[in-house]
């Protein structure tokens, strides 16, 4: 999704120029950054969390620029967006209307990777979790992990509403996003159904803009 959401930032044309890299991945983050002309990039982490995975983008990001002329500037994971909670919302309203179920009555769950081995990868998901429980459209809200507690089943064991919308709290459809959520979803069809990962979202581009927006910059890096 990195290029999809660069692709419509630079559509925009209020930067030199928009990359979209990958840790992972080609094209790799340090290629991107070598092949920035560019005085200035601001690096925008398309993650959901400032867990084990921001920590190696960081140390690569400082590595990748130690004998560069030019300066990178690294700003938070997008995940940690303050308006994310909105996104995410307007997400699993939208799964309630195709389902015609209603809001008030549905519940709404919140699942991300998590770890037991990184203190700051629950954290995100879990404001956004007490956000949008605070606003009481939803006739209960939760989190849970693929990787901690509680876990998916569990959460869902415990709800109280006859139906639940499912958000995915990763950037992309990968293995996690898709194929690890619904099948722990599967045995609970069709009282469940998943809005898929919300780091698809078209939304997300102008949460990424949001970050850069009181940087001077020539590029950007998403």
């Amino acid at each position: 999704m990195a290029r999809e959401h660069a692709s419509a930032i630079a559509s925009l044309n209020g930067f030199a120029a928009v990359q979209g890299c990958c840790l992972y991945g080609q094209p790799r983050l340090e290629d991107a950054l070598e092949g920035l002309a560019v005085r200035h990039t601001y690096l925008v982490p398309l993650l959901m969390a400032e867990g084990h995975t921001n920590d190696v983008l960081t140390e690569r990001a400082l590595a990748a620029n130690a004998n560069r002329p030019r300066s990178v500037e690294l700003c938070r994971p997008v995940g940690c967006h303050p308006a994310l909670s909105d996104v995410i919302a307007a997400a699993a309203l939208g799964t309630c209307r195709a389902r015609g179920w209603r809001p008030s009555e549905t519940g709404l769950l919140l699942i991300g990777h998590g770890t037991p081995r990184h203190v700051r990868s629950r954290d995100s998901l879990r404001r956004h979790g007490t956000r949008i429980a605070e606003r009481q459209a939803f006739a209960e809200v939760g989190c849970a992990f693929l990787d901690d507690v509680p876990s998916v089943s569990d959460s869902l064991h415990e709800k109280s509403a006859a139906c639940t919308v499912a958000v995915g709290f990763f950037a992309d459809a990968g293995p996690h996003g898709a194929d690890d959520v619904e099948d722990l979803l599967a045995g609970h069809a069709p009282h469940v159904a998943y809005a898929g990962p919300i780091g698809r979202d078209p939304r997300l581009a102008g949460l990424i803009l949001d970050q850069v927006r009181q940087a001077d910059t020539d590029a950007l890096v998403a």
